[in-house]
């Protein structure tokens, strides 16, 4: 990987990777899993957990949710006998912004949803929980909207983090 100055931003197919408060290139990380049931593996075994926070099925779409995920992860992983902060923190982000509804099932504010303040406010949370790594999905219906998707967001939103 090439090295990068503190305001560099790593492209890579749809995610954005900003340097050095958010980046933690997860391509060297040998597991890593996804949902909750995989938790359980991430605690034994892996060097960070990566969960989907949209995932229906297991929903980190809140900060209590997320916080609540990442206690049980922690517990796992100390029950498995290993340091719970050698488990990185992670979060993937499939929509933002106006596109996600405000008001989660369980009462609280979605993560993501809203203004650009919102967003920031968020990626802020989750750094102060110790999130390493936010990978979000810029994919748009060609290359160059993706791109443009990617510069917006680097302008409007990493540049006031």
């Amino acid at each position: 990987m090439p090295a990068a100055d503190e305001n560099e931003i790593l492209c890579n197919r749809d995610t954005l990777l900003h340097r050095p408060d958010y980046a933690q290139v997860l391509s060297a990380t040998p597991v890593v899993r996804r949902n909750y049931a995989d938790r359980v593996q991430s605690a034994r075994f892996g060097d960070a957990w990566y969960p989907i926070g949209s995932n229906s099925k297991h929903l980190l779409d809140t900060l209590p949710r997320y916080r609540a995920g990442i206690a049980r992860l922690r517990q796992l992983t100390a029950e498995a006998g290993r340091e719970p902060a050698r488990v990185a923190l992670t979060y993937r982000v499939k929509r933002y912004g106006e596109a996600v509804p405000a008001k989660a099932s369980d009462g609280e504010r979605r993560l993501f949803s809203g203004s650009t303040t919102d967003i920031i406010a968020d990626l802020r949370a989750l750094r102060d929980l110790g999130v390493g790594a936010v990978d979000i999905d810029f994919e748009r219906s060609n290359l160059e909207a993706s791109v443009s998707e990617m510069s917006r967001f680097k302008e409007q939103v990493i540049a006031r983090l």
